[in-house]
């Protein structure tokens, strides 16, 4: 961490991470993107404008702090504040949720048929630091994603430390159930519940329903993102809203 030699002492590495790790957590934080921004400097401070996207299963949330450089002993340090992370964030916060449902309801065709409908179904982690095999790693969950072993390895390298659990992508729809058991038997590999468009397992045509539902995630990724209410609660019980009511997607129904 670089950080003020005096923050060091205070705070510890396991517990500037485990804090770290809850932040993110709670939100279901997929993705971070970091823009750097305008840089006002001195001899021995600097102040850095940044634009945090954190991309989570309820959407993009957006952060631009000003974060603070002290220069000690002829190396820069973050002078570090919690909120940097988001606005009245501590240690002591916590969100509350309020989680409905993706907003897409149905896949049609133009005959009016049904390809797949919104419900229950699975999003894929992985621990990096089991994943002594990587490249056998890295097709095992391509076969269970439907997606490249490269944007698999993107998703999976982009965050540090390695132990905890890094979002992989959805299950591919195109699996039915026994998809779930072939996950399991990836080694670090998990699973956890989130709606999605599921195809009826009486199907024929699996596969390219499964392709079309991933390109119209990829084009309209707001219409997979999970409505919810958020509100960041500090240690005094005072809330703040992230994501109200008046963010929600209305149910979408979708003819191609």
């Amino acid at each position: 961490r670089s950080v003020t030699p005096l923050q060091r002492e205070n705070l510890s590495e396991t517990d500037f991470i485990n804090h770290w790790e809850s932040f993110l957590g709670e939100l279901g934080t997929r993705e971070i993107k970091v823009e750097v921004g305008e840089i006002d400097k001195s001899k021995k401070q600097a102040s850095v404008k940044f634009k945090i996207k954190y991309v989570t299963k309820y959407g993009e949330l957006v952060h631009e702090p000003t974060i603070v450089y002290v220069k000690s002993r002829n190396q820069w340090k973050i002078s570090w504040q919690w909120d940097y992370l988001w606005p009245g964030y501590t240690p002591e916060s916590k969100f509350v949720i309020n989680e409905k449902s993706i907003p897409i309801l149905r896949l049609e065709d133009k005959n009016g048929t049904v390809l797949a409908r919104r419900g229950d179904w699975m999003t894929v982690y992985v621990i990096p630091r089991v994943m002594f095999d990587w490249n056998k790693h890295l097709a095992a969950l391509s076969e269970v994603t439907g997606d490249s072993a490269a944007q698999v390895n993107d998703r999976v390298r982009s965050a540090i430390p390695d132990k905890y659990p890094r979002y992989v992508g959805y299950l591919d729809p195109k699996l039915t159930e026994l998809g779930k058991d072939l996950v399991v038997n990836i080694p670090g590999a998990t699973l956890d519940d989130n709606d999605y468009l599921v195809i009826p397992d009486s199907s024929l045509s699996r596969e390219p329903i499964a392709q079309q539902i991933k390109d119209l995630q990829e084009k309209n990724p707001e219409l997979f993102y999970i409505n919810a209410e958020i509100y960041l609660e500090n240690a005094n019980g005072e809330k703040e809203f992230i994501k109200s009511k008046e963010d929600f997607i209305k149910d979408t129904v979708i003819t191609i």
